[in-house]
């Protein structure tokens, strides 16, 4: 064997060899760029999953804070028709004939005696005189603002009584409102 044979002889082991370490690297290559397509493709897929769930939360909490404004909405407009209605009510109690007037108070004034020992009485200008006829023994202690009604009070001037109109309406509109409320409108 030549000199000649023994190089063609290593070029060609040179060569297969070279063809098998770059067939191995193509197929390593290949492997690795399959390896990373599908960790990108998993990767994708959790990513937009994520991406989903959040949306989702976001639609939820925009819905529940759309819920939640109109409610407050409905709630106010409820509370404006109440107070109008009971606004339109406490202009029709003021304006209430005399006989009707002393009528409420002659049972206001028994109601009150039957809470207190009473001495004296408020009232506004123009229920005096009434109170007066209604109850002579009561001494009138002094004008107040009020639409109405009267403030009864014992000799100490330690309790006082509270019938104003505009205290029996706030009592009155606190402890109906949820009634006039369901009928106003519905439960």
């Amino acid at each position: 064997m030549g000199l000649e044979e023994v190089e063609k002889d290593i070029l060609q082991r040179i060569e297969s060899k070279s063809k098998a370490i770059d067939s191995l690297g193509e197929r390593e290559a290949d492997s690795i760029i399959a390896e990373a397509r599908d960790e990108i493709k998993n990767l994708t897929k959790k990513r937009n999953s994520e991406l989903e769930k959040t949306i989702e939360g976001l639609e939820k909490k925009e819905t529940a804070f759309s819920n939640l404004q109109a409610r407050k909405i409905n709630l106010d407009v409820r509370k404006r028709i109440m107070e109008s209605a009971y606004s339109k009510a406490f202009v029709k109690v003021e304006k209430i004939a005399i006989g009707k007037k002393q009528t409420f108070l002659k049972a206001l004034l028994k109601k009150g005696r039957g809470e207190i020992d009473a001495f004296g009485v408020y009232t506004n200008a123009e229920d005096k005189a009434l109170l007066k006829k209604l109850a002579p023994n009561l001494k009138h202690l002094g004008n107040i603002e009020t639409s109405g009604g009267f403030i009864l009070v014992n000799k100490e001037g330690s309790v006082q009584v509270d019938y104003t109109f505009e205290t029996i309406f706030e009592e009155t509109q606190r402890s109906s409102l949820k009634g006039v409320s369901d009928i106003l409108f519905g439960k």
